[in-house]
């Protein structure tokens, strides 16, 4: 499934993608091959509407979303996974390595999940490509 080649999730033979999304959402079909094709979404069209400008929101353009095939005609019965990433670099091709070495889209190929990774920007205060994990004081949103 994975190429192995990143992230440093899925290795010593423990299969954390699938476990985590069993204790989510039960039972699930084993993982199969998905396909190499991403959906982007402009994230900014989701900022709550009054509040803070974007450059304040400290995420990046563009989030990443892997649609299974069998949600491609119909979302609904389709369920939503939201992958927040760790602090992560700045740059696209790091971060579509991370998207297609989680065997998350394997898993969401077979039992019919989207999987959602929206992308931060980060700052000098959170971290360069971090989310703000634990300082509400400094969420302008």
């Amino acid at each position: 499934f994975g190429s192995g080649l990143c992230c440093n999730v899925n290795n010593c033979a423990y299969d954390l993608s699938g476990d985590f999304l069993r204790r989510s959402y039960g039972t699930l079909l084993p993982r199969v091959k998905a396909r190499r094709y991403f959906r982007w979404i402009q994230q900014d069209h989701y900022l709550p509407p009054g509040r803070a400008s974007w450059s304040f929101a400290r995420m990046a353009p563009w989030a990443i979303a892997y649609v299974p095939t069998g949600c491609l005609a119909s979302l609904h019965g389709c369920r939503v996974h939201v992958d927040y990433h760790g602090c992560i670099a700045d740059q696209w091709p790091q971060r579509l390595m991370w998207v297609q070495n989680l065997d998350l889209n394997e898993y969401g190929e077979a039992n019919n999940i989207v999987i959602l990774y929206p992308q931060a920007k980060g700052d000098s205060r959170t971290g360069t490509g971090c989310w703000n994990w634990g300082f509400p004081k400094d969420d302008t949103l």
